[in-house]
């Protein structure tokens, strides 16, 4: 009950802190384009890592529980984006893939290394203020909300137990974002970025049964912007 009150207050926080975006990227990005010189529709894709992650788990053997673990390897992640440039400002909708790889399982005291892959999408809502620094360097700062889908492959202990099944989970995501960009000509512009994106847990069904807490990733990835 706690974790879920928690979940809910950083949801409405993160919601307040986008509409207070979104109302500044509407302030200095009217409308009528052609009578906005610094209003511009954009275009563009991102493509990185995410870090290395382990993914708590609680396991449950039809009444008795063993907490456990999933250790992620470092797996692309990638986006693409479309939206609307003001002065200072950005909105956007975004669509993120990333890979989940599985490289260590782990149960009470046991542990061992396991192979097995699978993935999570993203759609987002992101809004940005993004100050320019000198010349044709700026840096950019904002928050994102949306929907996931996740899922996590099934693993199994050399001893024949399949103690993690195949899980999914859709709900809701939030993202920050942190980075840099610099505008090589008046249409284009390449960024660096990390992104700090929040997932939710997953349920594995079945004897023996598997929730996952959700889960943050750290992702670094490196992106161009089509500016029209």
């Amino acid at each position: 009950m706690r974790a879920r009150t928690r979940q809910t207050r950083q949801i409405s926080g993160a919601l307040a802190i986008l509409a207070a975006l979104t109302a500044g990227a509407a302030l200095t990005a009217p409308p009528a384009r052609g009578q906005t010189p610094g209003a511009q529709y954009y275009t563009g894709l991102h493509l990185g890592q995410h870090s290395r992650e382990t993914w708590p788990a609680s396991v449950d053997f039809g009444g008795a529980r063993a907490d456990g673990a999933l250790e992620l390897a470092r797996a692309g992640h990638g986006g693409a984006i479309l939206g609307r440039q003001g002065e200072s400002t950005r909105l956007e909708l975004e669509y993120q893939r990333g890979r989940i790889k599985l490289e260590r399982i782990t149960l009470a005291a046991i542990s061992e290394t396991s192979s097995a892959s699978s993935h999570y999408a993203t759609a987002m809502l992101n809004a940005y203020w993004q100050p320019r620094l000198t010349g044709e360097l700026s840096a950019f700062a904002g928050l994102g909300v949306g929907w996931a889908s996740v899922t996590l492959p099934e693993a199994s202990f050399s001893n024949g137990c399949h103690c993690f099944g195949p899980a999914r989970k859709r709900g809701s995501a939030w993202q920050w974002r942190l980075g840099a960009e610099y505008r090589l000509a008046p249409q284009h512009a390449v960024f660096l970025a990390w992104t700090r994106l929040r997932l939710p847990g997953p349920h594995a069904d079945g004897t023996p049964s598997a929730s996952y807490r959700a889960q943050h990733f750290n992702a670094a990835s490196l992106g161009y912007r089509y500016l029209f």
